[in-house]
């Protein structure tokens, strides 16, 4: 063979193994990137369970999880104990849960009180399946509307006895009743009789309720007789001049306290996070969908010393489209080309509500996309923020 044969060949080996090699590195960045590695689980729960000397496996709830010596417990807010609620953040390992992250929560952030509301599929015993979601019904149970459970809408409010929900109060209803139902806060606008003039609307009060002041703030919660008129289950008279918020939910549900709201006011595209708090007490409007993180909300309440304390709060509407992922792509020019998420394009713009400066995303960040699904299936993000899920 001769030398400019054996040459020629070398060339050709080396050129190929170049690209063996740009290729296997290219998949490997991008299935890193793209998620391979099992993204971080976070869940709440009280401590059912766990070893006196902190570090082994602890039942959190129902869910088993390992901690160890790479743990970060934070206890700032009460000590790691048995019957303390925590928040946990692990990761999968070789079908084992290891805890990232232990917080303890404050007394606030409990949910000491637990709501659940949804068509009752099956009733067996004390044990009773609500939307897929089982609940006791203990004797004590004080149960609210003479109708068969099965196939009825129940509001049920209880508490947790270990990894269990115990019903204090069920509350039926039917299907039509349930899609009359409304909850609102608006001015008094007038009083004739016992017919309560509120932003239009003509609730029909109770007659030993005396109405506030005409200009007053009212809550109202009843059933929707026609377009114009509601007839009062419960009126209450809002104190204080409410402060009103609207945005996306990034942290919560209708099972916690203490929600996360990213908030713009239109003018600035990196929205402000703030804290609302909602007490066992505060209605909650769920008829547009349901609370969960990237859904639009809207929240009325008065300053409190940690944020918001809110006296009503309801889902504007249901995000078309909500994803989280990893972010694999980002162009130079963030506007110029669609960002992936996954698999996912999405689409941002200057009015995209994002929860920090758009040149501070990264790479391999775990994010939260809400927005609109296009034909093509791609994502016109209304909302970008950090995801813990």
């Amino acid at each position: 063979m001769n030398a400019k044969l054996r040459l020629t060949i070398s060339v050709l080996l080396l050129s190929v193994t170049l690209v063996l090699g740009f290729i296997l590195t290219q998949q490997a960045e991008r299935t890193t990137l793209a998620g391979s590695v099992q993204p971080p689980y976070e869940f709440s729960g009280p401590i059912v369970s766990m070893p006196p000397d902190v570090l082994g496996t602890w039942l959190v709830g129902n869910t088993r999880v390992v901690v160890d010596q790479k743990t970060d417990v934070r206890a700032a807010d009460g000590p790691a104990q048995v019957g303390a609620w925590v928040r946990v953040r692990a990761v999968q390992e070789d079908d084992v849960l290891r805890a990232q992250v232990v917080r303890v929560l404050p007394r606030r952030a409990i949910p000491a009180a637990v709501d659940v509301h949804g068509v009752v599929n099956k009733v067996k015993g004390e044990i009773w399946l609500v939307s897929g979601r089982q609940v006791r019904v203990p004797e004590s149970a004080r149960i609210v509307g003479d109708i068969s459970p099965v196939g009825a809408v129940a509001t049920i409010r209880g508490h947790m006895e270990g990894t269990t929900l115990v019903a204090d109060v069920v509350i039926l209803s039917s299907a039509t009743e349930e899609a009359n139902r409304v909850e609102f806060v608006g001015e008094l606008e007038a009083v004739r009789g016992t017919t309560w003039i509120v932003d239009g609307v003509e609730v029909q009060a109770q007659e030993e309720v005396k109405p506030p002041p005409v200009g007053s703030l009212v809550s109202v919660r009843g059933q929707m007789v026609d377009t114009q008129r509601v007839v009062a289950e419960r009126l209450a008279v809002e104190e204080e001049t409410p402060t009103y918020l609207e945005g996306w939910l990034t942290d919560g549900s209708a099972n916690t306290r203490a929600w996360r709201i990213l908030v713009s006011d239109g003018r600035d595209p990196v929205g402000q996070e703030v804290e609302v708090y909602i007490s066992e007490e505060t209605p909650i409007d769920e008829r547009a969908g349901l609370v969960q993180p990237g859904a639009r909300v809207q929240v009325v309440g008065t300053p409190g010393d940690a944020g918001i304390d809110a006296t009503f709060a309801r889902v504007l509407d249901v995000p078309h489209a909500y994803i989280t992922g990893n972010l694999v792509y980002i162009p130079q020019d963030p506007y110029a080309f669609p960002w992936t998420v996954d698999a996912t394009q999405v689409h941002v713009s200057p009015s995209t509500v994002l929860d920090r400066p758009v040149h501070q995303f990264r790479l391999g960040d775990r994010v939260a996309v809400s927005g609109i699904r296009q034909p093509d299936g791609s994502i016109l993000a209304r909302m970008i923020s950090g995801s813990k899920r």
